[in-house]
């Protein structure tokens, strides 16, 4: 593989040819001279696993407490003792000792999977609703498995576990990135459960990497080879797709490795590689890392024959010890190679950090490592901030940002003169340039320019110096206001009101002579909010966008308008009859789950093979512990299934939007269902984090910051609704229940916003992407419907 071999090219050589050559390219590989312990410790891994590919060991890894005979000649079982004994050397916990037991049962439940599919030819894979029922007494999780989204049989049932004891996170192509949703996605369950096992679960017949191969073959000439493309999706080719560019690498080492194979054995043998792949990116979180380092846990690759069921457990990282090595990773920091923020997670983003900071619970600080990364990859910043220069209200301290999140503007008294010049001029760089999508004005409490600028309005006296005279000038608009408005306050209040007039003077000038910010509102891709800092308490108060906005830009804010309005379900059911059949089989699936009919689970000749091509996608939660395919009662292969916590569809360029556009471009299907589940623990730690939690691990707060929009306006509208006979309880469920039910809404509205694929198949294409909420007390799905503003945000340009 590739980062563990990195300038060591003999070993990346001979281990390729260990795992994917067979006999003859495995004696090759042994006549490479290995001088230092650590090549050998990674060359002997590799022949173990290709003496694991050959089939004559299937199971080694799972079982490594079995006797083995060796001769004088060190075996392949030796090498691999020897590299164990190395690795623990690490501190060992309770829960390796423990894994081993888990990987023996998953073992043993996939056999006698395989052994019902081959003497009944197929399996029942059904769970009772009692079994649904969320409660402490559910058994806690015994393994996570990262599996491929379109793998049609139920991980339970492949390992013969009981509905709870796996966390299933799905993504196609068993893949992720870095800090992604899917690391987050892991992390969040490692945190709250700590499983012992970690299990990454490639499959043979992967359409993610059926495609990548395709496209590899293609590059090396080999078009005679490659049978056709099975994209459905008209005006896309498979190399536009980002998710066969995220598997490529490990499609070209396969082919290298056997450049003359044919197209099946090539996506085996990248399959495998892309397991190890994943392994890599894993362990570049720092909580696996730290788990695995100290015990905790083991990250296993295994790879299934979907014609058979059979599950080969392929052990750890053939290089996991140089993995550990190379030192505890460092946490990701975003860089201009990252997809923008969207403008409403940026926003809620730095709303939870003053919280957090005015509640003492701040503390985001730039270290080396951070600047280091941005000096080099460049910078991405959630907003633009123009703020006073006052030293009593420094803006990344209050917002509690890091280096690289903020792009500052400061002036005293938080002002543009005349509206044109080198602030906006700054502005205006960073929206086109650096792709930022919010722009907060914030002034603050006990402003030395505005309380100068009111002074000067009451005595009209000029200033002391010609240039001061130019600042407080373009404070006098708002100064003259506020003494207009309160001729008989005192001087406090009076600052006070100009202060948040000026405020909106200043976002005034920025939408009225800035052509790049008039053209982002009006898109609704832009928000200019404003805020005024109090500088005795530390927190801000949110004045929103400029009152007059949509008739400065001359054009009208719809998804602005719902966000900003109390939420209320408007019905939005399936528009095409497609839909509405699929939706109603969905619905008789889910109650014959509930009401638990003796036909629930029973279809003809469930296999794990599937011809079927799905006509829906279906995104769910990873901590919710049973199939989506039980809840709806659903015939293998009918539904494609992502799963991450928090039912997220992530960032455009991300792993899970890569899977989602690839699935919408192979599939074309007809409905597109985003299902989260009341009483979701991450919507619960997002609302956490709105009332100023401390702030977690990068990885998730990726998870979180997609979560927070929902939660804040859940709270904001609730808040705004509550009577005097309400109770606490009463008040924090419907909450949550808001929050739920929006967090669906809103990851329809990104995936609308931001990917073309999916956006192509539902405005012409006749994809609907609709919300659902499933009860996990009884296992009831309420249909929420389309996005409201389905029609509005496709009209854009």
């Amino acid at each position: 593989t590739r980062a563990p071999c990195s300038g060591n090219g003999r070993a990346a050589l001979a281990a390729q040819h260990a795992i994917l050559g067979g006999e003859g390219r495995a004696h090759r590989a042994r006549a490479v001279p290995l001088q230092r312990p650590g090549l050998r410790r990674l060359h002997e891994a590799w022949l173990w696993a290709a003496t694991l590919a050959a089939g004559a060991c299937v199971g080694a890894l799972v079982l490594r407490g079995s006797k083995r005979s060796g001769g004088k000649k060190k075996s392949a079982a030796a090498a691999v003792k020897e590299r164990e004994q190395v690795v623990t050397q690490l501190p060992e916990g309770g829960n390796v000792r423990k894994g081993t037991g888990v990987l023996r049962q998953l073992a043993q439940g996939n056999n006698a999977f395989c052994e019902q599919l081959r003497t009944v030819g197929s399996y029942k894979a059904s769970t009772d609703v009692d079994k649904f029922v969320e409660s402490f007494l559910k058994p806690r999780p015994k393994a996570i498995v990262l599996s491929c989204s379109k793998f049609d049989a139920p991980i339970d049932a492949l390992f013969g576990t009981q509905a709870g004891e796996l966390c299933s996170v799905r993504v196609l192509g068993n893949t992720c990135g870095r800090a992604d949703g899917i690391v987050g996605s892991i992390e969040y369950e490692l945190s709250s459960d700590q499983p012992p096992v970690l299990l990454v679960l490639g499959n043979s017949m992967n359409e993610a990497v059926q495609s990548t191969v395709r496209e590899a073959m293609r590059a090396a000439g080999r078009d005679i080879d490659v049978p056709p493309s099975k994209l459905l999706l008209e005006g896309y080719k498979e190399e536009d797709l980002a998710l066969v560019q995220k598997l490529l690498p490990a499609a070209r080492d396969a082919l290298r490795s056997m450049p003359g194979a044919p197209f099946d054995k090539v996506c085996d043998a990248a399959g495998k590689l892309n397991v190890w792949s994943t392994v890599e990116s894993l362990f570049q979180s720092p909580k696996i890392y730290d788990d695995v380092a100290a015990g905790r846990l083991t990250v296993q690759g295994a790879y299934c024959d979907v014609k058979t069921g059979k599950v080969q457990f392929l052990g750890e990282h053939p290089a996991q010890q140089d993995l550990l090595e190379k030192g505890r990773p460092l946490d990701v920091v975003r860089t201009a190679s990252d997809a923008p923020v969207p403008p409403l997670e940026a926003l809620c983003s730095l709303a939870v950090g003053n919280t957090r900071y005015a509640k003492g619970a701040g503390g985001e600080q730039g270290q080396n490592y951070v600047l280091k990364a941005l000096a080099g990859g460049g910078q991405l910043p959630a907003a633009i901030v123009l703020g006073c220069a006052d030293s009593r209200a420094p803006v990344e301290i209050y917002f509690d940002m890091q280096p690289g999140d903020l792009f500052v503007l400061r002036t005293a008294g938080n002002t543009i003169e005349g509206g044109y010049g080198g602030l906006l001029g700054s502005a205006e760089y960073a929206i086109a340039v650096l792709k930022t999508k919010l722009i907060v004005v914030t002034g603050h409490t006990l402003c030395g320019a505005v309380t100068a600028a009111v002074k000067s309005v009451l005595s009209n006296e000029a200033m002391p110096t010609e240039n001061l005279g130019v600042v407080v000038d373009n404070i006098r608009t708002a100064a003259e206001m506020a003494v207009k408005t309160m001729p008989e306050a005192p001087l406090e209040q009076q600052v006070k009101m100009a202060t948040k007039l000026n405020v909106f003077e200043a976002m005034q000038k920025m939408l009225r002579n800035s052509k790049i910010i008039q053209a982002g509102i009006a898109n609704e891709e832009l928000m200019l909010v404003g805020a005024v800092y109090n500088i005795e308490e530390g927190s801000l108060e949110w004045v929103g966008p400029h009152p007059s906005q949509e008739s400065i830009v001359g054009s009208t804010l719809h998804v602005h308008r719902w966000r900003e309005a109390p939420y209320v379900r408007k019905a939005m059911p399936p528009s095409s009859p497609d839909a509405r059949a699929i939706i109603d089989r969905l619905q008789k699936g889910n109650t014959r789950f509930v009401e638990k009919d003796e036909m629930h689970g029973v279809h003809e000749n469930p296999s794990i093979i599937h011809d079927v091509e799905p006509d829906t996608i279906l995104v769910g939660s990873s901590n919710l512990r049973i199939s989506y395919d039980d809840v709806f009662d659903s015939k293998p292969g009918e539904m494609l299934v992502q799963r991450s916590v928090g039912n997220i569809a992530g960032h455009a360029g991300g792993a899970m939007f890569a899977s989602l556009e690839f699935a919408v471009a192979r599939f074309l299907p007809k409905v597109l269902v985003v299902v989260g589940h009341t009483g979701d623990e991450v919507v619960n730690a997002a609302l956490q984090q709105v009332l100023g939690a401390k702030l977690p691990s990068k990885s998730m707060r990726h998870v979180l910051d997609q979560v927070v929009p929902s939660c804040m306006k859940a709270v904001k509208d609730v808040s705004g609704k509550s009577t005097i006979d309400e109770t606490t309880g009463g008040r924090q469920l419907r909450v949550e229940q808001t929050a739920t039910e929006l967090n669906a809404l809103y990851t329809i509205e990104q995936l609308l916003v931001h990917s073309p694929v999916i956006r192509d198949a539902a405005k012409n294409r006749g994809l609907e992407l609709h919300a659902a909420v499933l009860n996990s007390t009884t296992g009831q799905v309420d249909f929420v419907g389309q996005h409201p503003l389905v029609a509005e945000i496709l009209a854009r340009d």
